[in-house]
């Protein structure tokens, strides 16, 4: 996995529409593309169909999207893409949600403690990917 210096792109709400992607929608926290280089051949081994990387930048969190063949592909992979990160790598204080057969991974791009207001946003993301269906 390689997670050295990923840089945000220029965002674009056209990659937000449609399901799951009008969940990362926040007012107040718009979310940004995230250059993030992820192992392929792990992510097809583990049965990932498909990802994508978004950063929050107002506090920063960091949003890895995956997408599995269905909820039971997703329950049986969810702890190895999680392992897929060195601990000492970002994102850091993990954290996941789903929704249907889509893993949403959360983290921070810096190992500093995390601040309430941290906590709060990522929180948001977090409940928002949930929803209910």
């Amino acid at each position: 996995m390689t997670t050295s210096s990923p840089k945000p792109t220029s965002a674009s709400t056209a990659t937000l529409e449609g399901y799951p992607w009008a969940r990362l929608r926040v007012a107040d926290n718009p979310v940004e593309p995230l250059a993030l280089s992820l192992d392929s051949a792990a992510l097809t081994r583990l049965g990932v169909r498909s990802h994508r990387s978004y950063m929050a930048p107002d506090p920063a969190v960091w949003l890895i999207a995956f997408e599995f063949r269905d909820q039971k592909a997703l329950l049986d992979a969810e702890n190895k893409v999680l392992a897929l990160w060195p601990p000492e790598d970002p994102p850091y204080e993990r954290k996941t949600s789903h929704t249907g057969a889509w893993l949403l991974v959360t983290g921070f791009p810096s190992s500093k403690p995390v601040s309430p207001e941290m906590e709060r946003a990522r929180t948001t993301f977090l409940s928002q990917w949930a929803g209910e269906e």
